[in-house]
C-alpha cells in the first residue's frame, strides 16, 4: 500500500511539474532527436505561419498584427510556444529552434553629425602587439543590401580610410561574406571588430542573437526551414543557430529577408580561450548588451577580448555613434574618455521611443586604447567664459584653436543638446548664436584637430557659467540633420488656429520674430542643422500654445529629420523627434505640430501630428524661395 501511495505521489508531482513548465515559457532543452515526421510537421507549420507573418512584417503596425495572430500560431501541434515582444514575433517549435520576425529600428542620423575627416597619418596602433592579428580590423555590414540603410556603408567606408591612415589593415565583410562559417572560424583573425547588423535578446532563454549576413536559401519558406533542419539541426536545438526574418528595401521595394542568426552560445562553442587576445569588439546591434549578465560580452572576454562595447536596447544611432567613438579612439583617447567625449545623445538614444544606453564590458576596459599616446589640443573661449555671469539669454559663442593646424570635426553641447561647431573660414575659429537658460549652464566642446605633422589631437573641454535673469517661461530649440536646408519654428498663442494663423502677425516665426503677446524667435537658421530658438520670457496670455516645425526649403538637400527640445521654467528638457520632413515649400509642404504648452500650469502635451499643406507646387516638390 505504501508503494502504491508513493507511486501516486510521484505521478502527481510529475504532472504538477509539467504544468509549471508549460506556463513558464519555452524549455531550454531540445527534448531528444526529431523524428522525420516531426521535422516535416515543423517545416510545414513554419511555412503556414510565415505566409501571414511575412505580410504583417511589411504592414504599418507589425507588432499589432502579430498580437492578433499569436494565439493562432501557438495552436499548431508542432509549436511549443509563440509570443510577441515590443519589436518581434517569436515562435518556439517543439524539440527545435526558436525563429523570429523582427521589426528593426529606423536609421537615426543625428543633427550634430556633420561630416568627419581625419588626417591621412594617424597615431601608431597598440592593439595586441604580440599577435599576428594585432592591427587587422574587420568592418562587418550585415545590412549592406538594405537600401534603406545605405548610409551605414558610407560610415564604414569613411572609417576604413581613417583606420588605414593610422596604420591598420582593414578587412570588409559585407552581406553573405559574413556568413555562419565566418562567425564560427574567422572572427579570431582580427584585433578589432566593428559589427553593423540586426540583433536581439531572447529574454526567456537568456540568449543574445546576432544576425549573420548569410541569407537562408530556398524558393519558399518551407524550403528555408528545411535548410535549417538539415544544416544546423543540433545547433538550432542548442539555441546556437536559428533563422530570423526582417524587412529590407531592395530595388526600391520592401521585402522580407530571412537570415541565419548566431548566439553567444555559438561563439562560446566555436572559440577557445585566448582566441581574441586584447581585441576590441563594437556591436552596433540592438540589445547586444541587454542580458543582465552581458552574456555576449562575457563570452568574448572569456575568449580573451579586452573590450566589448554595445547597446542594452533597441536603437537607431549605433553605427553613427560607433564611427564617432572610433574617431576619438584613433586620436589616442582611452575608451572611458572617448565615451565621455561623445554627446549625451550619442550614448543614450531615445530616438525610437525606448532608452538605449551605450555600455562597455568589463569595467576595466575603460583603460583600453586603440592607439598610443593621446594628443590634446587646447581652445581659447572668448565667450561665454568659464564661471562668468550673463544677464541676457542671447549670446554669441566664440573661440579659437590655440594649438594644432585646424579643427576637422567639432561639436558644441550646451545643456546636453548638441549641434555642430560653426567653424569660420580659417577652421581655427568658431562663432555661433546660442540661447542660454537662467542659472547654471554647462558647455561641452569636443573636436578632432589636425596637427602640422599629419597626426590628430583631441579637443575636449567642459565648463559652466551662469545666466543671471528670471527663468524663462518657455525655452525651445529646433535642430535638423541636413546641411544647406531650411526648417522653421512656429509658435501660435492661445486662440490662434492652424493653418489660418500661420505666417501672420499672430504667429511667432521668421517674419514676426518679436510678437505682441511675448514670444520671440531668438535665432533663425537658413543654412542647415540649426539651431533655432523660440522663447517666452513672461507669459501674458493664459491658455494653450501650439509649437510647430515647418519644412521651408530643402535647397536640394532632400528629406531631413527634425529634433525639438522644450523646457518650461528652467525645468528639464523634453525631447521630440526625429520628425521626418520630405516636402518643402515656402507656404506649404510638411508641417509637424510637435506639442502644446498650457499655462498657467506650464504643462507640455505631446501631439506629434504631421500635415502636408498644399503650396505653390502642391507640396510635392522642393521649392526654394527667399525669405521676406
Amino acid at each position: 500500500m505504501k508503494n502504491i501511495r508513493f507511486i501516486l505521489f510521484t505521478l502527481m508531482m510529475a504532472a504538477f511539474a509539467f504544468e509549471c513548465k508549460k506556463d513558464s515559457g519555452p524549455s531550454d532543452t531540445g527534448g531528444g532527436a526529431l523524428t522525420e515526421q516531426e521535422k516535416q510537421a515543423i517545416i510545414q507549420t513554419y511555412g503556414t505561419i510565415a505566409s501571414t507573418a511575412n505580410s504583417l512584417l511589411k504592414s504599418d503596425d507589425p507588432i499589432a498584427g502579430f498580437q492578433t495572430m499569436v494565439a493562432s500560431y501557438r495552436s499548431h501541434a508542432s509549436v511549443e510556444n509563440a509570443w510577441v515582444t515590443d519589436d518581434a514575433l517569436y515562435v518556439k517549435f517543439k524539440k527545435s529552434a526558436t525563429v523570429s520576425w523582427y521589426v528593426g529600428p529606423g536609421v537615426t542620423i543625428p543633427p550634430y553629425g556633420r561630416g568627419f575627416t581625419l588626417p591621412s597619418k594617424g597615431l601608431p596602433p597598440v592593439m595586441k602587439p604580440s599577435a599576428s592579428a594585432a592591427n587587422i580590423v574587420c568592418l562587418i555590414n550585415q545590412l549592406s543590401k538594405d537600401e534603406s540603410r545605405s548610409v551605414y556603408q558610407d560610415y564604414l567606408s569613411s572609417l576604413k580610410l581613417k583606420l588605414e591612415g593610422s596604420g591598420f589593415i582593414v578587412a570588409i565583410a559585407n552581406g553573405n561574406f559574413a556568413d555562419v562559417r565566418f562567425f564560427k572560424e574567422d572572427l579570431k583573425n582580427f584585433g578589432a571588430i566593428f559589427f553593423v547588423g540586426h540583433g536581439d535578446y531572447q529574454t526567456n532563454l537568456g540568449v543574445t542573437w546576432l544576425n549573420t549576413g548569410q541569407e537562408v536559401p530556398g524558393n519558399n519558406d518551407e524550403e528555408r526551414m528545411g535548410w535549417l533542419q538539415r544544416t544546423f539541426q543540433n545547433e538550432s536545438i542548442a539555441h546556437q543557430v536559428t533563422i530570423g526574418t526582417v524587412k529590407e528595401t531592395r530595388g526600391g521595394i520592401e521585402r522580407e529577408v530571412t537570415y541565419y542568426k548566431v548566439s553567444d552560445r555559438f561563439i562560446e562553442s566555436s572559440y577557445a580561450s585566448g582566441d581574441f587576445p586584447g581585441s576590441v569588439i563594437y556591436l552596433a546591434t540592438c540589445q547586444g548588451m541587454k542580458d543582465p549578465n552581458r552574456a555576449m560580452a562575457q563570452t568574448f572576454v572569456r575568449k580573451g577580448a579586452g573590450a566589448v562595447i554595445g547597446w542594452d536596447e533597441k536603437h537607431g544611432i549605433g553605427p553613427h555613434t560607433g564611427r564617432l567613438l572610433f574617431e576619438f579612439l584613433l586620436c589616442g583617447k582611452k575608451l572611458f574618455g572617448a565615451i565621455q567625449a561623445l554627446p549625451r545623445e550619442a550614448k543614450t538614444d531615445r530616438s525610437i521611443g525606448v532608452r538605449a544606453d551605450l555600455i562597455y564590458y568589463p569595467p576595466a576596459a575603460g583603460d583600453f586604447r586603440l592607439v598610443a599616446n593621446e594628443r590634446r589640443a587646447t581652445l581659447e573661449m572668448m565667450r561665454p567664459k568659464k564661471d562668468s555671469i550673463y544677464t541676457t539669454r542671447n549670446l554669441q559663442l566664440e573661440g579659437r584653436l590655440l594649438s594644432g593646424d585646424s579643427i576637422s570635426l567639432g561639436t558644441v553641447e550646451l545643456n546636453a543638446v548638441a549641434v555642430p561647431l560653426a567653424l569660420l573660414s580659417d577652421r581655427k575659429s568658431f562663432s555661433q548664436s546660442i540661447v542660454i537658460k537662467s542659472g547654471t549652464n554647462t558647455n561641452h566642446i569636443t573636436g578632432i584637430v589636425s596637427q602640422r605633422d599629419g597626426t590628430c589631437a583631441c579637443v575636449d573641454t567642459a565648463y559652466t557659467f551662469r545666466g543671471n535673469f528670471d527663468p524663462l517661461e518657455l525655452w525651445t530649440e529646433l535642430r535638423w540633420n541636413t546641411d544647406n536646408s531650411d526648417v522653421d519654428f512656429h509658435l501660435l498663442p492661445p486662440g490662434a488656429s492652424f493653418p489660418a494663423s500661420f505666417w501672420t502677425t499672430t504667429d511667432c516665426y521668421y517674419g514676426n520674430r518679436t510678437t505682441s503677446w511675448g514670444g520671440f524667435l531668438d535665432v533663425d537658421d537658413v543654412n542647415g542643422r540649426g539651431p533655432e530658438h523660440i522663447t517666452i520670457p513672461t507669459v501674458t496670455s493664459q491658455g494653450v500654445y501650439r509649437l510647430f516645425v515647418h519644412y521651408y526649403s530643402a535647397h536640394g538637400a532632400g528629406a531631413t529629420s527634425a529634433y525639438v527640445s522644450v523646457s518650461v521654467r528652467n525645468g528639464p528638457n523634453e525631447e521630440f523627434g526625429p520628425l521626418s520632413l520630405s516636402r518643402s515649400a515656402s507656404r506649404g509642404g510638411d508641417v509637424w505640430e510637435v506639442c502644446t504648452i498650457t499655462y498657467p500650469a506650464g504643462t507640455v502635451t505631446r501631439v506629434m501630428r504631421k500635415t502636408t499643406l498644399p503650396g505653390l507646387d502642391g507640396g510635392t516638390s522642393l521649392v526654394r524661395s527667399a525669405k521676406k
